[in-house]
Order: C-alpha cells, then sequence, then structure tokens
C-alpha cells in the first residue's frame, strides 16, 4: 500500500513472508521521466518486449542498451524457471544494486519460484507475481511509478503529452527490432528446419548458417554506424560478428535455437543502427516502374 510522505513522493514498502519491511520504493517527482533497466534472458524476450511498450506507453524510459546501464533509475529484475540461474542476471543485479541500492530494484515474477531459488541480490525482496496474474501484475508496477494502468490519455499532463515524439520513435526503433528478429527466425527455421525451442549446438557449421542467415536479412537493411556514417557489412564482419555471439552463449550451460537467434539480432541492434531499405523509393530513384517491367512467365504456360 502507498504511504504519502510530507513531500508528496509515494513510498511503497515491499514486506517479506515473516511480515518484516525489506524495501522502500521512492518515485521522484511528477513530472520526471523515470528511467528503468530490464534485465532478463533471451528466453523471456516474449514478455520484455510488451513490458517495454506498455512502460514507454506510461511515459516511463526503457533502457534496453547495456551502454545506458548506469544511467538507469530502477531495474526490473524478470525472473522465470529459465532466467533464476543466470549468471549475467545475477552480475547485472549485483552490479546495480553496488551502484544504487537494493531499494531501487523490482523483482517481476513470471514463475512462482521460492526464495532460496532467486539470485542473491534478490532473496529478501518481494517481487510482483505476474504468474498470478498479469493484469494485476502491471497494475502493481505502475503504482510504483505513480502510474494509473491505461489511464484515459486526456488526463494526461502538458508533459507527458509533450513527450509523445519521442515515444514514437522508440517504436519505429521497436519495430524494426521486431522485423528483424522475425526475418532471421524464419530464415533460419527454413536454412536449418529447426524449432524455437529445439537444442542449439555452437558447431562451425552452425556458425556458417548463421553467417549465410545474417547475409540475406541484412539485404534488407541500410546499416549505420553509431556516428551515423553509412557502413556496408561485408561477409567478414558478419562472421566476426557471429564468432563473438558464439564465444558470449558458450558460457551458457542451456540453448535453444531461439536464444542464438536472439543473441544475435541483439548484438546487430547494439553495434549498429539498421534503417528498413524502402523498395519504392529506391525503384523511383532507379528510374524505374515496376508496372512496366515484363511479366515472369509461369511454368504452367510454357509449351
Amino acid at each position: 500500500m502507498p504511504v504519502k510522505t510530507h513531500h508528496h513522493i509515494p513510498r511503497y514498502v515491499l514486506k517479506s513472508k515473516e511480515g518484516n519491511s525489506k524495501q522502500v520504493v521512492r518515485v521522484r517527482q511528477r513530472g520526471y521521466m523515470s528511467k528503468v533497466f530490464i534485465s532478463h534472458i533471451p528466453a523471456d524476450r516474449y514478455f520484455v518486449d510488451l513490458l517495454a511498450e506498455l512502460l514507454r506507453h506510461h511515459n516511463i524510459e526503457v533502457q534496453q542498451d547495456a551502454d545506458h546501464f548506469p544511467e538507469a533509475d530502477y531495474l526490473l529484475a524478470v525472473i522465470s524457471r529459465s532466467s533464476r540461474s543466470s549468471e549475467p542476471m545475477a552480475q547485472e543485479i549485483a552490479a546495480f544494486q553496488a551502484k544504487k541500492g537494493k531499494a531501487n530494484i523490482i523483482p517481476i515474477l513470471l514463475d512462482k519460484v521460492t526464495p532460496k531459488q532467486l539470485p542473491e541480490g534478490l532473496r529478501d525482496i518481494q517481487g510482483f507475481p505476474f504468474y498470478a496474474s498479469m493484469l494485476e501484475g502491471f497494475r502493481g508496477l505502475l503504482k510504483v511509478f505513480d502510474k494509473e494502468f491505461l489511464a484515459d490519455p486526456h488526463n494526461r499532463s502538458g508533459m507527458e503529452r509533450r513527450q509523445d515524439e519521442r515515444r514514437t520513435m522508440d517504436r519505429r526503433k521497436s519495430g524494426v527490432s521486431q522485423r528483424l528478429r522475425y526475418g532471421l527466425w524464419k530464415l533460419y527455421e527454413g536454412e536449418t528446419g529447426c524449432g524455437k525451442f529445439d537444442i542449439a549446438y555452437l558447431t562451425l557449421g552452425e556458425r556458417l548458417k548463421a553467417i549465410d542467415v545474417l547475409q540475406k536479412e541484412m539485404q534488407k537493411y541500410e546499416c549505420f554506424t553509431r556516428e551515423g556514417d553509412n557502413y556496408h557489412l561485408s561477409k567478414m564482419e558478419l562472421d566476426r560478428v557471429t564468432h563473438d555471439v558464439w564465444q558470449e552463449l558458450a558460457k551458457q550451460n542451456y540453448l535453444t535455437s531461439v536464444i542464438v537467434i536472439e543473441a544475435l539480432a541483439d548484438r546487430m541492434l547494439k553495434q549498429y543502427e539498421l534503417r528498413p531499405i524502402d523498395r519504392r523509393r529506391a525503384d523511383r530513384r532507379a528510374g524505374i516502374d515496376r508496372r512496366e517491367l515484363p511479366l515472369q512467365a509461369s511454368p504452367l504456360s510454357a509449351p
């Protein structure tokens, strides 16, 4: 339950099962756009994408790039059966706790787990049980930020309305991310015949297939460096990218095909700015009118 202070800043006390107050989460004054970092594993990306989009909708800035990790005010730790033993997540939680303190860490529980099954930094913090009710989970989480879940947009403050343009830009970036992930997976599935949850093996043969898939998918995008310079992705560069991803994934004990594809997409999005190629615009620049091109003969009409 929220307790109003004389500063009018909502304060939420999270209690353990024994009833002891373990954490106080303070939210900054109205008008401040809170920044959160979501710690998760690739297998939980299906939920994290929804979470990030809903947070942005409620004017909460989501820092998904690890380079911006120190800028976040809060860390949301997405805990599932698969992620509870994740070493990279445990390291992120420990690093954030050392810098910002435990009070700014918020566990989100996708599966029911015991305190002993949680990373050490979360064992005495009661999280939001999304596994019991997704709706109540989102409502409770947003109350921490003094937000009402999917409130009437006409009741927003002037500052929140002025942030619409920034959220629109975030959605465009999110659209590229989803398009890239979908495109990579469909190509990889067609190339290997693997299902999303088939066991993945980090062999040289599989890496060569990944390079081929990346090369085909990248033909749909213009690639730019973070400084804004147009960049040509050579096969040698894609070989380096897959090598680095393979090295990182080798640290994990359990891998599925979808985890490999998510890791490749994450690396490409982190390292480069990708812009989908507008085929119609490219045709106009080249003076090509596809309506005037001859129709391709059907095999059935051949003599």
